[in-house]
């Protein structure tokens, strides 16, 4: 019998700690299809969490470097964080498909919903998630960006602070907003959009609440699965680079 060949993500967490690699492999590896395998990897300098501008930049060069120095050995990358840490740049320079946190998220809620709202860890990022919006072209299907104002070391999805912070945001996004989705501006909300979704849900609220790292590592697997890549009309290798 002729078996199939395997297939390899690579998960990278885009900042210099690897204080969250088991719990992100052990929480996505459900979502993995027979034939793929993920491996995860952190970048070893920057910062140790994206919460600005000035730390996506910080970042971004040690993202790029990784993929760019690991592409040959896997089919596809998920860059776990909202704000695309270096995905831009990393398109191209490397063949493979490159994705990021947000456009999953989305374009996923938008494939079920007609509006959505993003419910963020910090006042921070309030603006700068608007700004992806608008790069993206969906600036008119977005009601509402929430904060519940909580620094990125308490996420995880044993926090019961954190889940009740973000059910009452997305309540509030349903109730007053009215988005029809509800996306997670966090990829550290590990295991976060389970549990909302089912609180929502008792209050008679059923809506789509998307998991940044779940529809993340699904989307890289159909992109893969499809043989489908970056456009190579947006994203034109440098000239300069062999």
């Amino acid at each position: 019998m002729e078996t199939t060949p395997m297939k390899k993500i690579l998960m990278v967490i885009p900042i210099n700690t690897d204080r969250y690699n088991v719990d992100a492999y052990r929480f996505v590896k459900p979502m993995l299809a027979p034939d793929f395998e993920l491996d995860v990897a952190n970048i070893s300098s920057g910062t140790p969490f994206i919460q600005s501008r000035w730390a996506i930049n910080q970042n971004a060069p040690h993202v790029v470097e990784l993929i760019r120095k690991e592409a040959d050995k896997y089919d596809g990358v998920f860059v776990s964080d909202f704000d695309n840490c270096g995905v831009e740049p990393a398109r191209e320079v490397v063949r493979i498909p490159v994705v990021g946190g947000f456009a999953p998220q989305v374009l996923t809620a938008l494939s079920l919903a007609q509006t959505f709202s993003i419910v963020t860890m910090s006042d921070s990022l309030l603006a700068l998630d608007r700004t992806h919006v608008r790069a993206f072209g969906q600036i008119e299907n977005l009601q509402s960006v929430l904060s519940i104002d909580m620094t990125i070391d308490r996420a995880g999805a044993d926090n019961d602070e954190l889940v009740s912070k973000v059910y009452l945001k997305a309540l509030q996004a349903i109730t007053r907003d009215s988005a029809q989705a509800i996306v997670l501006g966090c990829t550290a909300m590990i295991g976060v959009a389970e549990k909302v979704r089912d609180r929502l849900a008792s209050d008679g609220y059923q809506t789509v609440v998307t998991d940044p790292n779940l529809v993340g590592v699904a989307y890289v697997q159909m992109l893969v699965r499809c043989g489908l890549s970056q456009s190579r009309l947006t994203y034109k290798f440098p000239e300069n680079l062999k």
